[in-house]
């Protein structure tokens, strides 16, 4: 009886295990998405048209930088820089100058030229390619099919497919902002958060991963 018990626990755990699954591979649309209406329609645009805070002819921009990870926390600075034509290059130091990481990334290539030991795993890299990506916008078609949601105050949302799976953006339309931007998964589900526009750039910008605890917020350093 005990074993026929402890078989049905299992299957029990087993099936809880994978309607949570389930519901996070579902995917509904992000919590900023709350209160737009679905227009029904498509649209094809351009990625422009999603206001790019990075774009290529930039400068140099340097950013203090705070990595977050459930108790453990790392602060440094991160210098972006272009590297020829649509390729950036991001360099994260500590404050005692030990370099974090060094990668060299672009819409297909990303190379790591340096990084620190306790992060060289094929997880980690992966996590960081892709919110490099994001941030940049590479992992976004030049054009693109996208289905329209319409809020208040020039609000408008996209749900659009991107190179790396779904994707949903949020942008001021009458500001030519992008405010917030999520990409599902059932573990790495990434959001970006675009805070206090100055000059055409925000002056915070939160990088968050919720199920896994991790949190990157980037402070722009006036040059």
């Amino acid at each position: 009886m005990l074993k026929i018990r402890k078989t049905l626990y299992i299957k029990a755990i087993g099936k809880t295990i994978f309607f949570s699954l389930a519901f996070s591979l579902a995917g509904c649309s992000p919590e900023f998405f709350s209160g737009m209406e679905k227009t029904g329609t498509k649209e094809n645009i351009s990625r422009q048209e999603l206001y790019p805070v990075f774009n290529a002819g930039d400068s140099v921009r340097m950013f203090n930088m705070q990595i977050d990870y459930k108790e453990t926390n790392l602060t440094g600075l991160l210098i972006v820089k272009p590297e020829g034509e649509n390729t950036q290059r991001a360099i994260f130091t500590t404050l005692f100058g030990m370099t974090v990481f060094d990668f060299e990334f672009n819409e297909t290539e990303f190379k790591v030229n340096r990084i620190m030991e306790q992060m060289d795993k094929k997880t980690v890299l992966n996590l960081l390619k892709k919110d490099l990506r994001t941030l940049f916008l590479y992992n976004v078609p030049l054009r693109f099919d996208a289905e329209l949601y319409q809020g208040k105050e020039a609000s408008t949302g996209y749900r659009i497919k991107t190179k790396d799976g779904k994707g949903y953006f949020l942008t001021n339309v009458a500001e030519k902002k992008l405010q917030k931007v999520e990409m599902p998964g059932c573990i790495t589900q990434l959001t970006l958060d675009y805070q206090n526009y100055s000059n055409g750039f925000p002056e915070k910008i939160w990088m968050s991963h919720p199920k896994i605890k991790l949190r990157m917020l980037l402070e722009r350093i006036e040059q």
